[in-house]
C-alpha cells in the first residue's frame, strides 16, 4: 500500500487503527429461491488468512458517529482486518476527494457514512472505476449503487415518533388535533429525507394537526433557535418531533426551561416530545419525564456489514434474504435489492419510561 497520507487535503484528520476486539455472532438465512441460497449462513464471523485494510470515511466523530465507527470496530476486530479512518470535517466534497484517494490507494474495500447522499456519488462512481467494492452504514446513496448498506429503519423510526404523538393529543384533546414542531436533520441526507417522510405518513392524515418544519441541519444553535423562536411564535405549542435526540433533546430541554415551558410527562403544560436517534441523552430525558417517547436505532450493530464486505472480498455475490442476530433487538432483517444497491434496514424499537431500561437499547451499551 502505498503512503497515502501525503495525498490527503492538508488538516484532514487521519486515524489508524489494528483489531483488537473479540468477535460477535450472526446468522444468514437463506431464502426460497436458488440465488439465495447461496449465502453461507454462519453463527460465527471466520478471519480469512489474507490481510484485509479497509478505508473508511466519515464527517466527523460528532453526535452518534463515534458509536457507528465503533461498533465497525468490534466487527471487523473479529476478522483480524486493519481500518484507517479520514473525517471531511462536514465539507461533502472534502469527502469526495477522500473516496477518490482512497480509491486508488490500495485498500480492500471502502465504506462511507456519507455527508451529502447525493453528491458522494462521485467519489462512489471513482471507486467503482479502481473496482474497489464501496459499503455505507448509517446512511445511504442517492444517484447510485454501492455493494450494501446497512442502516436503521428511519422511515419506520419517524412512522413510531408520530404515531406516538397522535395518541398523546387523541388521549389530551379526545381527537388527534394540535400544533406540531419538527425540526429536521440535514436534508441532503436520506435519513434526514426517511425520518421526515414516515413522520408525515402518520400525521398528515389528521386535518387537525398542524406540522410546522424547520430545518436543524443537525446542529444544536440552530435548534435552540428554533425552538425558541416556535415557542415564542406559538405559545401553545402541543408537542416537538426531532429528528435526533442525539443533537437536539438538551438544547431544546435548556430552551424550554429558560422559557418557563418545561413541564414534565403528565403534568398541565406539558409539551409532548418524541425523536429519532435513541441516544443516551434521549434516555436520560425519558427517565427525568421530560420527553415522551424516542425512536431508537441499533447504532452499534451497524458493524454487520463486515459479513457482507467478507463475502464481497470472496467473491461471493450479495443477494436478497434474511439475516438474524441472536438477542439483537431489531432481528430478523430483511435484505433486499433496493435502488441504492443491496440495503440491510435494521428496525428502529420504540422507547419510554416503560422500557427505558431495557439491556439491548444504544443508551444502555457499556
Amino acid at each position: 500500500m502505498k503512503n497515502w497520507k501525503t495525498k490527503l487535503a492538508p488538516g484532514l484528520a487521519l486515524l489508524a487503527a489494528v483489531a483488537l476486539l473479540a468477535g460477535a455472532g450472526g446468522t444468514l438465512a437463506s431464502g426460497a429461491s436458488a440465488a439465495t441460497s447461496k449465502h453461507v449462513a454462519t453463527s460465527k464471523y471466520v478471519a480469512t488468512s489474507k490481510q484485509i485494510t479497509i478505508g473508511i470515511s466519515m464527517p466527523a466523530l460528532l453526535g452518534a458517529e463515534p458509536q457507528i465507527l465503533a461498533g465497525f470496530e468490534k466487527y471487523a476486530s473479529a476478522l483480524g482486518w486493519k481500518f484507517h479512518v479520514v473525517q471531511d470535517g462536514g465539507n461533502p466534497a472534502t469527502q469526495v476527494y477522500q473516496i477518490e484517494t482512497l480509491a486508488t490507494e490500495g485498500f480492500n474495500a471502502i465504506v462511507i457514512i456519507p455527508d451529502d447522499s447525493s453528491a458522494v456519488c462521485v467519489g462512489v462512481r471513482k471507486a467503482e472505476a479502481e473496482h474497489i467494492p464501496v459499503f455505507t452504514i448509517d446512511r445511504g446513496v442517492i444517484g447510485c449503487k454501492v455493494d450494501m448498506t446497512v442502516e436503521s429503519n428511519n422511515f419506520v423510526g419517524g412512522v413510531q415518533a408520530g404515531t406516538t404523538i397522535v395518541q398523546l393529543l387523541t388521549k389530551r384533546y379526545g381527537t388527534p388535533k394540535g400544533t406540531v414542531l419538527q425540526i429536521t436533520g440535514d436534508l441532503s441526507q436520506n435519513v434526514a429525507q426517511e425520518r421526515g417522510a414516515g413522520f408525515m405518513s402518520v400525521v398528515s392524515k389528521y386535518k387537525g394537526i398542524t406540522v410546522i418544519t424547520k430545518d436543524g441541519n443537525w446542529s444544536v444553535p440552530t435548534a435552540s433557535t428554533i425552538a425558541r423562536d416556535v415557542v415564542t411564535e406559538y405559545p401553545n405549542l402541543d408537542a416537538i418531533y426531532m429528528q435526533s435526540d442525539d443533537v437536539y433533546v438538551d438544547p431544546t430541554i435548556a430552551v424550554l426551561k429558560s422559557m418557563h415551558r418545561l413541564y414534565k410527562v403528565g403534568q398541565k403544560g406539558h409539551i409532548i416530545i418524541t425523536s429519532v436517534d435513541g441516544s443516551p441523552a434521549g434516555a436520560a430525558a425519558i427517565r427525568a419525564g421530560y420527553t415522551d417517547e424516542m425512536s431508537a436505532q441499533p447504532i452499534p450493530d451497524d458493524g454487520v456489514i463486515t459479513h457482507f464486505i467478507q463475502e464481497v472480498l470472496n467473491g461471493q455475490k450479495l443477494h436478497t434474504g434474511t439475516y438474524t442476530k441472536a438477542g439483537a433487538l431489531w432481528s430478523p432483517a430483511a435484505i433486499t435489492n433496493s435502488p441504492q444497491g443491496m440495503l440491510m434496514q435494521l428496525e428502529t424499537t420504540p422507547v419510554t419510561i416503560k422500557n427505558v431500561n431495557l439491556p439491548g437499547l444504544w443508551a444502555n451499551q457499556k
